[in-house]
């Protein structure tokens, strides 16, 4: 059930993802989502920020909309770069989320993106991923 939601490597997705790597484009993309239960993991890929946080936003905001799904872990591990807009992204998640019981993890950030989410005060709402 897991590979339900696996992006195919032969997706338009995917390839824009690869292009992203190699810098011809810039924003963040969702590489790989899967469910498992009631917990949704989505890793990143790139930059959250003002020019993604719309797409990115609309997208989860698309995967949550099961109400089966009460847990979201955001793997930030291929994530470079967080602003303000990132965590206003994490905040809408987390408030949609909760009003069902539930809440949202991150793991694998990088300093930058830890930084980030300590002077917002982010940390505090997330649950324990680590």
């Amino acid at each position: 059930m897991a590979d339900r939601y696996a992006i195919s490597e032969e997706s338009e997705l995917w390839r824009a993802v690869r292009r992203a790597r190699r810098g011809a484009i810039r924003g963040v993309y969702m590489l790989k989502h899967a469910r498992q239960g009631n917990t949704l993991t989505v890793r990143l890929v790139g930059e959250l920020d003002q020019d993604s946080a719309t797409r990115v936003r609309q997208e989860l905001d698309d995967l949550i909309a099961d109400v089966r799904v009460k847990h979201l872990v955001l793997d930030m591990k291929e994530l470079t770069f967080m602003d303000s807009s990132g965590i206003g992204v994490v905040i809408g998640r987390y408030r949609t989320l909760a009003q069902r019981g539930g809440g949202v993890a991150v793991r694998g950030e990088s300093p930058h993106v830890q930084r980030i989410m300590k002077l917002s005060g982010l940390y505090s709402i997330l649950e324990n991923s680590r």
